[in-house]
């Protein structure tokens, strides 16, 4: 009795599910659009009202309460896009919140600062989010990273 040759096994082609996982998560990408899209809506709407409240305050002869920020700027906008990834005017106005005088200025180029060391990179929408691997951001020294 001798080897016997191998058995030929016919399989059925395999499916190619890459379009598929395309396809949903292009969907996420919408989705995650749609949420940020009515958070910043919500987020405007809140400052609309703070500042609303303030000017009321002011002209009824209650001062409104001065803050001391307890942070140091850029630890203060790191904690800001920890919360969710935020536009400079919103960096810019939650500084202004928490007691930063002259916050413009001093966020915008404490930005600048913070994505040229790559501790922060700016999304496509212009939103500012942390880097999550300081070691290795995968980022060009621009500050942006290119759609795929």
């Amino acid at each position: 009795m001798g080897i016997l040759p191998p058995r030929k096994v016919k399989m059925a082609p395999m499916h190619d599910i890459r379009p598929g996982l395309r396809e949903r998560l292009d969907e996420l990408a919408k989705k995650i659009a749609d949420l940020r899209a009515a958070m910043d809506k919500v987020m405007s709407q809140k400052t609309a009202i703070e500042t609303l409240l303030a000017v009321e305050e002011t002209r009824f002869g209650t001062a409104p309460v001065v803050k001391t920020p307890t942070l140091a700027l850029p630890d203060f906008l790191i904690e800001a896009v920890r919360e969710r990834p935020r536009q400079k005017e919103a960096l810019k106005s939650a500084a202004e919140g928490a007691g930063y005088e002259d916050a413009g200025r001093k966020v915008h180029v404490t930005l600048l600062n913070m994505v040229q060391s790559r501790r922060l990179r700016v999304r496509e929408d212009g939103c500012y989010e942390e880097v999550a691997d300081i070691k290795n951001p995968q980022m060009p020294l621009g500050g942006w990273v290119p759609a795929q």
